[in-house]
């Protein structure tokens, strides 16, 4: 989930160490649908993370903001959210 800023440190700090880049990419959609995104996948025992929605909303309420990603709405049709990430990461690749 990313929502502890000390967990995103130590993976920029890996990245560094490794030579590897760090593309930052945050998925959020409003909270309406991700509660019934999650009331869907328990009921259809789609969610291997087994959350509730109860844990989604406490999760939301520690997040740590992570003003270093790229924010992409993932409440939009699947095709555009993946579309966007990819040009994302290709504009990331080619300042490289």
């Amino acid at each position: 989930s990313w929502i502890d800023s000390s967990h995103r440190d130590q993976a920029r700090s890996l990245a560094v160490e490794s030579g590897a880049d760090m593309i930052e990419l945050c998925c959020t959609a409003p909270t309406d649908i991700t509660e019934q995104r999650i009331t869907k996948r328990l009921q259809n025992g789609t969610d291997p993370s087994k959350v509730t929605v109860e844990v989604a909303r406490a999760m939301a309420r520690i997040e740590s903001p992570w003003t270093s990603s790229t924010v992409i709405d993932t409440a939009r049709d699947p095709e555009f959210v993946v579309a966007e990430a990819l040009r994302i990461l290709s504009e990331d690749t080619e300042q490289s």
